[in-house]
């Protein structure tokens, strides 16, 4: 019975291995696969550089038999010297320590463990030397120590031949547009500058760097009329003799007139505007647009089984076709191919698996690959069959020749999409390549052109053989005449440019030539001048007006500051001193307290009217600033209920505000939120009816927006009334009335809510009332700031008799200003007073009198207040001294620029006697508690 039971354990045991054991055959098939792949070079040495392993790779690559090298060499042998001795001396260099010429060499980076890939050059059996990327790996034993290297090396001389064909390609595409001596310009369908030649950067005096990516129109005196010239030759594929005129760096103009047309790519798809202009004559070389090759291993990697089942890729696979390695493993190859070509490539591959041979890369085939983002692209494709025991696989390697196929295609776009006549020309005078325009002059077809003599088609045969092999001889010609005879006998008189263009190597291949015919550019020449010199005079006026502008607009916001300022000074005065009276000692009698009710009254009503104006005007200028976030419109209502309710019980008029709701967020300045809509509940209110009432709601609607409306009782306004709102200083004939204002209220709110995003609005009846609205954009409700409220008047505090005295600096130059401040702190008995007039003088007394607070004014004699807390600053003796701002300077800017500055509060004129008070508490604590920590230091 025990017997059976293990032998049914030994059976599941056995069952349950198979998997495993049937995919480590698959995976030691798969790496005996690639250790005799063809397509790479694997050579394993001990630690003393003997080779002990040559694939069939390396065998293919370098014309040795295995036993030809196996324990008998070293990869060294096999290597360029000079490329070895030359790497021992770097990394040496590199890694401050001396390593030896030879196998050292080629494997002490990858002895520490360093990942190490290069590229090197080895000597094949029959002396040929063959450009690789060698990566050299450490073998190490169970116990970590070095037993051996493993050299894995891919054949880069199709990657080299392939590079240098690119080169050639683009170099020749590269020397027919710097060969024209005209300015020439590729512009992308955006109107952005993609390429130049040297003819354009004389033209402009800007760098070619400079040039490419800028717009093509800011060279032109009409930017405009350069824009819709482009845009004409890519609606209608061309335009001719286009006349613009640019402008150099220096400022130089330059008439030229305009050839251009559209060119494109392998599938018919346009690129961009080929443009040449003529009356510039240098040229500049600039670099081959297409670069070579980046990765060491040059080429794609994809191994299939017999069902077309990808079993194995590399890394630049992924880059190729954009697929994540995991989403291609296990997949059919077919993925990586367009889906017309599946039934074709299913018989190839199938031919394959029946008769495998080697493929090497292009074999004539025309191949396409499909990118994951479904895009298509021309490859070649090397194959080469893997004998395995899980049978045959497939190894392809893969390249993307895109960039040989356009370059063939972009040389032949380019002469193409010249109007004007372009040609090539041997050293013998044959034609060697024409495009539309030669066949178009000279009504011969292309394929009768090439070959034939240049100087067959002009009138004076022995004139144009003297020009081309002047071009030859010197380099280039410029404005060459000749007259071209055309097939029906028509003549057509040209001025050609030609330049010689030259190989990778520097050996002149040719001539390249352009003809412009001129003949329309000389009659319209005094046409062009009389333009330019309305345009210079018009732009000299507009530079004009925009000077008196800016000097109108300075002098606006200075006098907005100035005038700012000096209202605030007397009205300090006026209502500190009431403010003083009013809370002061013995109270004051019923009929005084009347008078300075009504003095505090006026004067704070004209403190409104002075800031309505400065809002206005600021908002004007365009210097007003917002701080846009979200906030609550919940909070808003409620601190303007508690502001305007006062205002209503005295009119005998009812304010009724919506119940508040979470949702009522929008993104907006709380402080002229709450502005506009004071401003509308005081109009509300002013205008309304005996006992009548105001109804304020906020609705949120589908489109993102928040509507806060207040509707009034009042008489409602006429449609005449309606077309005269928001117009300043206009009260639409209130000015008679009893209640007081400017009429510039609902002006500023319109413009604040603007430029806040929002919408102001009105409905109205008349006999009913009205409805005045706004709306704002709605956002979510987070990150919410929470506004300070208002400041209340509070009596005075003169029984702090308990208190230690503390001392106060004031820097005041205006008379009243500093009595307001001794009779408010008159009010404490804690507090002993110090005053200077003037910036310097408030420096030195701080520096000998170490006050507890300083009160700078900002706009001192000699030096300012914003200067002398600076130098307070500075100085470590005063840095610790809290300085408090107290300036008739109130527009927002000053106060920001205060606070910048380092004040500790920054109070504007005029005073409010509470506010004054608890700042100076706040000013002395600190005071306090600096003194505090520092004693606590020292001890």
């Amino acid at each position: 019975m025990k017997k059976r039971a293990d032998n049914a354990a030994s059976a599941t045991e056995a069952t349950d291995r198979e998997p495993y054991f049937v995919e480590d055959q698959r995976q030691k098939a798969l790496q005996t696969a690639i250790l005799n792949s063809a397509h790479f070079s694997q050579i394993a040495t001990d630690e003393h550089g003997v080779i002990l392993i040559f694939n069939a790779g390396a065998e293919r690559m370098l014309g040795y038999a295995a036993a030809d090298v196996v324990n008998r060499m070293t990869p060294a042998e096999i290597s360029d010297p000079h490329e070895l001795l030359l790497r021992a001396q770097v990394l040496s260099a590199e890694l401050s320590t001396p390593i030896a010429s030879g196998f050292e060499a080629m494997v002490f980076k990858a002895r520490f463990g360093i990942e190490d890939v290069y590229e090197l050059t080895f000597t094949r059996k029959d002396g040929s030397r063959m450009p690789a990327v060698v990566s050299v790996t450490a073998l190490e034993d169970a116990a970590g120590a070095i037993i051996g290297y493993l050299l894995i090396s891919t054949d880069l001389t199709a990657r080299r031949q392939a590079d240098e064909k690119a080169r050639d390609l683009a170099l020749y595409a590269r020397s027919l547009i710097e060969a024209s001596l005209d300015p020439l310009v590729t512009i992308s369908p955006l109107g952005k500058i993609t390429d130049v030649n040297e003819g354009s950067v004389s033209a402009t005096g800007v760098a070619r760097d400079k040039l490419i990516g800028a717009d093509f129109c800011d060279y032109f005196t009409e930017p405009e009329k350069a824009r819709e010239g482009y845009r004409e030759a890519f609606l209608k594929g061309s335009v001719t003799d286009y006349p613009l005129t640019i402008r150099h760096a220096n400022g130089a103009l330059t008439d030229v007139l305009y050839n251009a047309s559209v060119y494109k790519d392998v599938q018919g798809r346009v690129l961009g505007v080929f443009a040449a202009a003529r009356d510039v004559t240098n040229q500049k070389k600039t670099e081959a647009k297409f670069r070579g090759f980046l990765e060491s291993a040059p080429d794609g990697v994809v191994v299939v089984d017999a069902t077309g089942q990808i079993v194995l890729i590399n890394a630049k696979t992924e880059r190729l076709f954009g697929y994540d390695r995991h989403e291609m493993l296990g997949q059919k190859v077919e993925l990586l191919i367009p889906q017309r070509l599946h039934t074709k490539h299913l018989k190839h591959r199938d031919g394959f698996i029946d008769e495998p041979k080697a493929r090497g890369m292009g074999a004539g085939l025309e191949l396409c690959g499909r990118r994951k983002d479904g895009s298509e692209f021309p490859i070649e494709v090397s194959l080469s069959p893997l004998e395995t025991e899980a049978g045959v696989l497939i190894s392809s390697s893969i390249r993307d020749v895109t960039q040989q196929k356009q370059a063939s295609q972009y040389a032949r776009s380019l002469i193409e999409a010249s109007l004007d006549p372009l040609v090539t020309i041997s050293p013998q005078g044959k034609i060697t390549d024409v495009n539309e325009g030669s066949v178009s002059v000279t009504g011969v077809q292309r394929d009768k052109l090439i070959g034939a003599d240049f100087s067959d088609y002009f009138t004076e045969p022995e004139k144009a053989r003297e020009g081309y092999l002047e071009a030859f001889l010197k380099g280039s010609v410029t404005d060459y005449p000749l007259t071209i005879r055309h097939a029906n006998g028509r003549l057509t008189d040209v001025l050609y440019n030609a330049s010689v263009y030259r190989d990778v190597q520097g050996n002149v291949l040719g001539v390249f030539a352009a003809a412009r015919d001129v003949t329309r550019r000389k009659q319209a020449e005094a046409e062009r001048m009389r333009l330019d010199k309305v345009l210079q005079d018009s732009l000299l006026e507009l530079k004009n007006a925009k000077v008196a502008a800016d000097e109108a607009n300075l002098a606006k916001s200075d006098f907005l500051s100035s005038m700012s300022h000096e209202l605030r000074s007397p009205l300090n005065a006026i209502l500190g001193f009431s403010q003083l009276i009013e809370t002061g000692t013995p109270p004051p009698t019923l009929a005084q307290a009347d008078s300075i009710k009504q003095i505090l009254k006026a004067g704070w009503y004209l403190l409104e009217l002075i800031n309505e104006i400065l809002d206005l005007a600021l908002i004007e200028s365009g210097k007003l600033s917002l701080s846009l976030e979200p906030i609550s419109l919940g909070e808003v209502f409620a601190d303007c209920e508690a502001m305007i309710n006062p205002e209503a019980h005295k009119s005998g008029i009812q304010v009724f505000f919506p119940v508040p709701e979470g949702g009522w967020v929008v993104m907006a300045d709380r402080t002229r939120v709450k502005q506009v809509l004071l401003n509308l509940l005081s109009n509300a209110i002013k205008y309304n009816r005996v006992r009548g009432r105001v109804d304020v709601s906020c609705v949120q609607d589908g489109s993102g927006r928040t509507r806060v409306s207040v509707q009034d009782t009042g008489e409602g306004l006429s449609a005449d009334k309606l077309s005269q709102l928001f117009q300043s200083f206009n009260r639409l004939g209130q000015e008679a009335g009893a209640q007081g204002g400017t009429g510039i209220g609902l002006v500023t709110s319109k413009r604040l809510v603007d430029l806040m995003g929002g919408r102001v609005g009105v409905d109205s009846t008349v006999g009913m009332g009205s409805v005045f609205w706004f709306e704002l954009d709605s956002c979510a409700a987070q990150q919410l700031g929470a506004e300070p409220t208002d400041v209340q008047l509070a009596p005075a505090r003169s029984d702090m008799s308990g208190a230690a005295q503390r001392t106060l600096l004031c820097v005041e130059d205006n008379p009243a200003n500093l009595l307001l401040v001794q009779r408010l702190l008159e009010r404490r008995t804690d507090i002993r007073m110090l005053s200077a007039h003037d910036g310097q003088r408030g420096v030195e007394m701080a520096r000998t009198h170490q006050p507890d607070v300083i009160l700078m004014d900002i706009n001192l004699p000699g030096i300012s207040g914003i200067t002398a807390l600076r130098i307070l600053s500075e100085d470590a003796a005063t840095a610790h001294i809290p300085v408090v701002a107290l300036s008739a300077n109130a527009m927002r800017h000053d106060i920001e620029k205060g606070m910048q500055a380092g004040f500790f509060h920054y109070m504007t004129k005029p005073i409010k006697l509470s506010e004054f008070m608890d700042t100076l508490d706040a000013a002395l604590a600190y005071a306090h508690a600096e003194k505090t920590e520092t004693t606590g230091e020292s001890q």
